[in-house]
C-alpha cells in the first residue's frame, strides 16, 4: 500500500531551504548551520539570506528574504532575537510553510520570554506557518540526506554518520549530540534526529506520530524533559504499536514528588513521575534509566522480535559469569527458566555433562569435539521453556572458533530473541565483531544485555495484551446516576459514609452498618447487625478519625455502646465544632483478616486517573510499597500490581496464615477502576485503607473519596439551591 503524504514531509524532505542569517564563520551558529548542510551533501536547494553578503561559503546569497527566487519549503532562522519576528513575517508573506528557529532567549528565560514566544507563534499562525523551536538544534535526515542542524556531532566525517532505522526526538539540543555520538560507537544508525527545543508549536507528539508512519523507521527513541500534550502523545505511541514500532524514552525527573497537602494517603504516595511510569506501562513505552540503556535497548528492539516473556536460557562458558548474570537480573523482572527432563536428557546426551543445563556452562567439562558447541546451541535455542536466549561469554581459549560454531547452531532458529554478551574489551573485540556480523546483537557488559532483554519482554507483553484485546470491567447499570445523587446530597464534601455508599454501588464490599443520630438508633442498629460493633463519629471536617479519638472498636453490649456513642460524638465536636457532626456510624466489627491492603486513586492533569495498590494500614506510610497503573485496568493489570509490591509474600500465606484471596483483591481493583473511569470528571482521590482481605473475600474497613475542586464547588452550588 502506498504511503499517504504527511504534512511534515516537506519539513524532513524539503526541495529548498532558506538559511536566514547565514554566515561564513564556522564557529558561530549561523556559519555552522550552512557549513554542515554543505559538508554532508544535503539534497536540497540551499538559499542563504544575509543583507551584507553576495556569496556565503561559496553559495550565492540573497540580501533580503523577498529576493529569494522561490518559496522555500523550510527556513532555518539563525539571526539575533530582535530580527526573528521580522523574518517570520516576511517568510509568512511568501507562503513558507515551515521555520526552524534556532535562536534562544524565549520561554526558557522566564515570563517575558514566554510572552515573546507566544507572539512568535501567533505571527506564524496568521500565515499558516509551522514552527520548530525556538531554542533548538534543528533536524537531521540521514535518509535523503538533509542536514538542517548545527549539532556538534556533525563535525564527524560524512562517512562516519551511520544511516539506520532508529529515529530520535530530543527536547534537549545538547543531549541530542551526545546521545547520537554514543550511539555510533555501538554501531547504531539513525534515520532521523531532531531537537524540538521549546516546542512552542510543533512538539514531541507531532514528530512521534510522523515517525510512527515513517517507512524508514523501526524504533523511536526520545530524551524528554516534559510532556506538553499527553493525550496526543499517547495516541501517537499507540499508533506506533499499530505500525509494529517500539518507543524507548529517557525522561528526566526521577526524584521524589513534592509532598502534597492532602487528606488522602494516595495523594502523597503518587506524583508526576509515578504517573509517567504508569502511562509507560499502559501504553507499552520502554522507559530506560540511562542514556546508555536507551541506545543499547534500541539496538536490540530494531533487530529482535518481541519476547513472549522474561524466562531466560543462559548459554555460557563460565559458572562465575552465570552467577553474575543471575544476580543482576533480579530487579529487572527476568528469571532463569526452569527446564524439564526432556531438555536435560537431550543436553546430557550432547554434552556428556550432568544436569542442570540452564545456565549451560558449555566448557565445564572436557569437550569430546568442538562441534558439540554447535549441536548444543542448536538444541538450546529450540527449548520451549526459554522466552529469550542470552549467550554469555568471557575471555576464553576457544574464542577464535566459538563464534562460528555458535552461529552455525543458531541457523534456522525459532522466532525468539537471541542476545550475546561477550565480557571484556580489546581481547574480545574480534569474537564480538564476528557475532554482530552474524546478525546477533552483542554487548560487552551484562547490564546492557539485561536491559535489552527486559525491553524485549515488556514490548512482547504489551503486544500480547493488544492481541488479546483490552477488556475492562464496566460500571453497573445505574451506578453513575446514584453516585452523582450521593455527591449532590452532601454538597460535594464526602465523608466515610457517603464514600462507602459510592464504593458499594460499584461492587466494592463494605461492612453492614448505618449512620444514626441518637443512642436509641445506635442500639437498634447494633441489635439488627449483631455485636460486636464499631462506632465512628462522622464529619467531613474530621478526616483522620482515629487520631481525633472518634473511633470506638469492639463494642460488645448496650452499656459500652452508650458510652462509646457519647465519646466519639464529643471527639468530633471538640475538634470541628458542634455543627460539624453529621452522625455516628454503627458498623459490624470485621473479623481479623489475613492481610490489610490499600486501594486508591488520584487524578493528574489533564485527564488521567491513577490506580494505586499496596500493603494497607500503617505499612503503606512506613514502607511506601505500592504499585501504580492508569485506569482503566484489565485483569492482567490488577494481577501484575499485586505481584509488583515487595510485601507480596505477606499475601501468599505467612507464619501459618492462609493466603489472602487474590481474586477478591483483583475484583476490588477492577471495581475501583470502573468507578474512577465512570466518574472521571468528578473524582479527585479515593483512599480505601485498609481493605481487609480474608481467605475468601475482602471488605473495605475505611474509605474516603475526595472530589476534584471544580466539581466539589459545582455540587455545593447545587445543594445550596
Amino acid at each position: 500500500m502506498e504511503r499517504k503524504t504527511h504534512f511534515l514531509d516537506r519539513l524532513f524532505y524539503p526541495r529548498s531551504v532558506a538559511v536566514v542569517g547565514a554566515g561564513d564563520n564556522p564557529l558561530l551558529v549561523n556559519g555552522r548551520s550552512l557549513m554542515f548542510m554543505l559538508r554532508h551533501g544535503s539534497k536540497t536547494r540551499i538559499l542563504p539570506v544575509n543583507p551584507n553578503r553576495d556569496v556565503v561559503q561559496g553559495v550565492t546569497c540573497f540580501r533580503r528574504i523577498a529576493d529569494l527566487p522561490e518559496v522555500p519549503d523550510v527556513a532555518v532562522i539563525v539571526v539575533g532575537k530582535k530580527l526573528v519576528p521580522e523574518s517570520i513575517d516576511e517568510l509568512g508573506k511568501m507562503g513558507c510553510p515551515f521555520a526552524i528557529v534556532n535562536t534562544s532567549g524565549y520561554a526558557e528565560t522566564g515570563p517575558e520570554g514566554r510572552r515573546e514566544q507566544e507572539e512568535l507563534v501567533a505571527a506564524a499562525r496568521r500565515y499558516g506557518m509551522r514552527l520548530l523551536g525556538p531554542n533548538c538544534l534543528g533536524i537531521v535526515n540521514l535518509i535523503s540526506p538533509v542536514i538542517l542542524s548545527w549539532c556538534a556531532t556533525l563535525e564527524r566525517e560524512p562517512r562516519e554518520l551511520i544511516r539506520g532505522d532508529v529515529a530520535m526526538i530530543s527536547q534537549s539540543g545538547a543531549m541530542l549530540g551526545s546521545i547520537w555520538d554514543k550511539a555510533m560507537a555501538l554501531g547504531l544508525g539513525y534515520s532521523h534526529l531532531l531537537s524540538s527545543g521549546n516546542e512552542a508549536d510543533l512538539g514531541t507528539a507531532d514528530f512521534l506520530e510522523y515517525f510512527a508512519r515513517d517507512e524508514h523507521t523501526r524504533v523511536i527513541t526520545g530524551f524528554m524533559e516534559g510532556l506538553r500534550d499527553p493525550e496526543r502523545f499517547l495516541r501517537a505511541v499507540d499508533l506506533a504499536h499499530e505500525q509494529g514500532k517500539a518507543v524507548v524514552l529517557y525522561k528526566v525527573g526521577r526524584t521524589a514528588a513534592a509532598a502534597r497537602t492532602a487528606a488522602s494517603h494516595t495523594g502523597s504516595l503518587t506524583g508526576s513521575d509515578e504517573t509517567f511510569d504508569a502511562l509507560c506501562r499502559a501504553h507499552g513505552i520502554i522507559r530506560v534509566d540511562s542514556l546508555e540503556a536507551m541506545n543499547t535497548t534500541a539496538l536490540a528492539l530494531r533487530s529482535q522480535p518481541p519476547a513472549r516473556g522474561g524466562r531466560l536460557g543462559i548459554f555460557c562458558c563460565s559458572g562465575g559469569a552465570a552467577g553474575l548474570i543471575a544476580d543482576q537480573m533480579r530487579n529487572k523482572g527476568l528469571t532463569v527458566a526452569p527446564v524439564g527432563p526432556a531438555f536435560e536428557r537431550d543436553m546430557t546426551e550432547i554434552t556428556h555433562f550432568a544436569p542442570p543445563h540452564n545456565p549451560l556452562d558449555i566448557i565445564k567439562g572436557p569437550l569430546q569435539s568442538f562441534d558439540i558447541i554447535a549441536r548444543a546451541m542448536e538444541r538450546f535455542v529450540r527449548e520451549e521453556a526459554f522466552d529469550q536466549v542470552i549467550i554469555l561469554m568471557t575471555t576464553m581459549y576457544l574464542q577464535k572458533i566459538a563464534p562460528g560454531l555458535m552461529l552455525e547452531g543458531l541457523r534456522g532458529r525459532p522466532e525468539k530473541p537471541v542476545l550475546c554478551c561477550w565480557l571484556g574489551d580489546k581481547t574480545v573485540a574480534p569474537p564480538s565483531r564476528e557475532m554482530r556480523e552474524g546478525g546477533i546483537v552483542t554487548y560487552n557488559d551484562v547490564d546492557s544485555c539485561l536491559d535489552a532483554a527486559r525491553a524485549l519482554m515488556l514490548l512482547g507483553r504489551h503486544r500480547q495484551r493488544l492481541e488479546k484485546g483490552l477488556k475492562y470491567r464496566k460500571a453497573p447499570a445505574g451506578a453513575r446516576k446514584r453516585a452523582l445523587a450521593v455527591m449532590e446530597s452532601c454538597g460535594g464534601r464526602l465523608d466515610e459514609v457517603s464514600s462507602k455508599e459510592i464504593l458499594a454501588l460499584y461492587g466494592i464490599p463494605v461492612p453492614r452498618g448505618r449512620l444514626v443520630a441518637s443512642p436509641a438508633e445506635a442500639r437498634k442498629t447494633a441489635r439488627e447487625i449483631g455485636y460486636p460493633v464499631v462506632l465512628k463519629g462522622i464529619s467531613p471536617d474530621v478526616l483522620h478519625k482515629t487520631e481525633a479519638g472518634a473511633v470506638a472498636i469492639g463494642i460488645r453490649n448496650v452499656r459500652e455502646l452508650s458510652a462509646a456513642f457519647d465519646r466519639v460524638s464529643r471527639a468530633v465536636t471538640s475538634r470541628a465544632g458542634k455543627g460539624s457532626l453529621r452522625g455516628v456510624l454503627v458498623e459490624k466489627m470485621l473479623p481479623e483478616p489475613v492481610a490489610e491492603v490499600i486501594l486508591g486513586s488520584s487524578f493528574d492533569e489533564p485527564s488521567f486517573q491513577k490506580i494505586l495498590f499496596g500493603l494497607g494500614g500503617i505499612w503503606v506510610e512506613a514502607m511506601k510499597d505500592v504499585s501504580v497503573r492508569m485506569a482503566p485496568l484489565t485483569t492482567d493489570d490488577a494481577g501484575e500490581m499485586i505481584g509488583e509490591i515487595r510485601g507480596r509474600k505477606l499475601l501468599e500465606g505467612f507464619r501459618g496464615k492462609p493466603p489472602a484471596d487474590r481474586k477478591a483483591i483483583i475484583s476490588a481493583l477492577l471495581s475501583l477502576s470502573a468507578l474512577v473511569d465512570d466518574l472521571s470528571e468528578s473524582i479527585g482521590e479515593i483512599d480505601v485503607n485498609p481493605l481487609l482481605v480474608y481467605p475468601e473475600g475482602a471488605c473495605a474497613a475505611d474509605a474516603l473519596i475526595t472530589l476534584r475542586p471544580e466539581f466539589e464547588m459545582k455540587q455545593r452550588g447545587s445543594s445550596a439551591r
